[in-house]
């Protein structure tokens, strides 16, 4: 895609400036600029350390689990297992919380690996992946586990399967849990969302995005 189209797709599906990605966790927790930076600083040692290449989108990712802390945290995509990965680190740093993950596999996928073939038996035991469409299984999921505390949407990027999880996650949300998309410039789904209950969301170039659910 080039340039132009790049950014014509955010002026016509976002419609709003993003925030630089600190500032965006910041905002998005409600937490200070000395504490978000801390954990930022965290992950880019151990990015180093486990020798995995992780973008500011999954950088953010695992300072938002430090910070929130949640219990219950469910993402629909995996692949590779690269935010999956981000997730389960932080939830290991934090010794506490299990991620729920759903994932149809992919074709793409390296010969003989299965969604999240990148992830270390060490984080493992916080995971519970579940293969398939979220259309699916993630109604059921989310009726087993009752109030969940955060959700990533980063499964199949049409409208109506982007708009259909917002839907169908947000009522199993805590007050004060988040909401979490990659790729909100796809399509209007997320601003749309946000205006269904209103809600102030905000994201940050990679494509995340994020509403916190009223107390």
């Amino acid at each position: 895609m080039n340039r132009v189209r790049y950014i014509w797709r955010y002026v016509r599906n976002v419609r709003k400036l993003p925030l630089k990605p600190l500032d965006f966790i910041s905002v998005l927790t409600h937490t200070n600029s000395k504490e978000v930076n801390k954990y930022w600083v965290e992950i880019d040692k151990l990015a180093k350390r486990y020798e995995i290449d992780l973008s500011e989108y999954h950088k953010a990712i695992y300072c938002i689990v430090r910070i929130v802390r949640p219990e219950k945290f469910v993402e629909t995509g995996v692949f590779h297992g690269h935010s999956s990965f981000s997730i389960l680190l932080a939830l290991h740093k934090n010794s506490k919380g299990k991620l729920y993950s759903i994932d149809l596999p992919s074709q793409d996928l390296p010969e003989g690996k299965s969604p999240g073939w990148i992830i270390p038996d060490f984080l493992r035991d916080r995971w519970e992946l579940y293969l398939g469409k979220s259309s699916d299984i993630l109604e059921g999921l989310l009726e087993e586990l009752g109030l969940i505390d955060v959700f990533l949407h980063d499964s199949e990027h049409s409208y109506d399967n982007m708009l259909w999880e917002y839907r169908t996650a947000y009522p199993f949300i805590r007050g004060g849990g988040l909401m979490l998309s990659h790729d909100i410039s796809q399509n209007p789904a997320f601003r749309d969302f946000s205006k269904e209950v209103n809600s102030e969301y905000y994201y940050m170039l990679n494509n995340l995005a994020g509403l916190r659910k009223p107390e």
